[in-house]
């Protein structure tokens, strides 16, 4: 649209150097029309893309592996955030203006929200981990015990990315003890 807008403006510029340019009055009707339109179209297609960025964004919270974790007000709260950055604008350059600038509003919420929910969970297991380590010392003992699930087969690295993934959230909260006993559990021999 910007070399649109350059051609359009080069072609005004041309003509007003004129000493006829009154005379070109309704071509440069014309030619605001014809901006105004384009601008129109822009706005348009800006509040439908970011419209489907926000669904977008929803969906990808809801495959985060925490997203059930959380509560529903949890949930629903963070849905309606992100839902509540659609605008209505008006269809000229003050309403693209305004939809360029909640561009980055967009971005930046579905990444903080991102962020919280990674942060809870953490906060979460930490909490658990402090409340077990507690427990395990009250009782004397510096072992703890653990069993993963591991599948039979993987056949994707998706599947073996889920299973580093549980090894490294084991691993880290393995971190506090002196001693462990992981058992592994082969998918389908519970």
């Amino acid at each position: 649209m910007s070399s649109l807008v350059v051609t359009v403006m080069a072609r005004v510029s041309e003509r007003l150097k004129t000493d006829d340019f009154r005379m070109h009055v309704g071509d440069f009707n014309s030619l605001l029309r014809h901006l105004k339109a384009r601008v129109r179209d822009a706005a348009v297609a800006l509040s439908d893309q970011q419209k489907l960025r926000i669904k977008d964004g929803v969906e990808d919270l809801q495959r985060l592996p925490e997203w059930f974790e959380l509560t529903q007000e949890v949930r629903g709260n963070a849905v309606s955030r992100l839902e509540a950055l659609v605008i209505d604008v008006s269809q000229d350059l003050t309403g693209l203006k305004r939809l360029l600038a909640r561009d980055y509003d967009i971005s930046s919420t579905i990444e903080e929200i991102k962020r919280s929910i990674n942060q809870q969970r953490e906060d979460r297991i930490r909490q658990e981990l402090d409340e077990e380590s507690a427990r395990y010392k009250a009782e004397g003992s510096s072992k703890i015990a653990r069993s993963i699930t591991v599948p039979s087969k993987l056949s994707s690295a998706s599947d073996l990315d889920a299973l580093i993934g549980k090894l490294n959230e084991l691993k880290s909260q393995l971190a506090f003890y002196e001693e462990i006993e992981v058992s592994f559990v082969i998918d389908g021999d519970l």
